[in-house]
């Protein structure tokens, strides 16, 4: 059992150190927080508490609510080219995406 998972660690650790991906951060999680600047930890008075902060759920109304949004992102073209070398050059295409965000709170 020991050897088992002892090879699914390491295969574990040796796929994702070969992973090949691009991490994108989206800080406008909700209107709310855009309106503030992404400020919102502390004062999260909406359905966007569950995301914020889920401790200022317990000072929300007594009834179900609901937020949502539909945030439009263009990635443009982009080219680059470094002098030191050929072999960290790139490009990128132009992309068009569409990001829903839902936020939904029971009654507390």
């Amino acid at each position: 059992m020991k050897k088992k998972i002892s090879v699914l660690a390491l295969s574990s650790v040796l796929i994702a150190g070969s992973a090949w991906a691009s991490g994108y951060r989206i800080p406008e999680q909700s209107v709310d927080s855009v309106a503030k600047a992404g400020a919102n930890i502390a004062s999260a008075m909406h359905a966007d508490a569950s995301y914020y902060n889920p401790a200022n759920m317990s000072w929300l109304k007594d009834a179900w609510q609901f937020e949502g949004a539909l945030t439009y992102i263009n990635l443009t073209q982009t080219n680059y080219s470094d002098n030191r070398t050929p072999l960290y050059n790139g490009e990128s295409e132009m992309e068009h995406f569409l990001l829903p965000t839902v936020f939904w709170s029971p009654p507390t």
